[in-house]
């Protein structure tokens, strides 16, 4: 999701997530942002450091990341879901409640 960010300087974001209980393999994942010079995420781009992981979960599981600054000369921010296997086999993940809030 690309998202243009305007003159907010400070966000949070967040998702839900859980493995599917049909997964044959273990494996975690992360969501973060990039943030992009221009518009329609193109342009340069930075991957922002703060994040936040998980591992094989099988309830909903809360993650956030809050008070992210956002980098001088950003237009866009990008959100990734990203998604590990250990190994051979299958991992399913269900992604829920994706946000991005400006706070200032």
């Amino acid at each position: 999701m690309c998202v243009n960010i305007g003159e907010n300087v400070q966000f949070n974001y967040g998702a839900s997530v859980k493995k599917d209980e049909t997964s044959t393999q273990t494996g975690g994942g992360r969501i973060r942002v990039s943030w992009n010079e221009k518009e329609n995420c193109s342009g340069r781009s930075k991957t922002d450091g703060h994040s936040a992981d998980f591992k094989g979960i099988s309830v909903w599981k809360n993650l956030e990341v809050n008070n992210l600054i956002v980098p001088s000369g950003t237009q866009r921010v990008l959100i990734e879901l990203i998604q590990t296997i250990a190994g051979n086999g299958r991992f399913s993940v269900y992604w829920d409640d994706i946000y991005l809030k400006a706070v200032k």
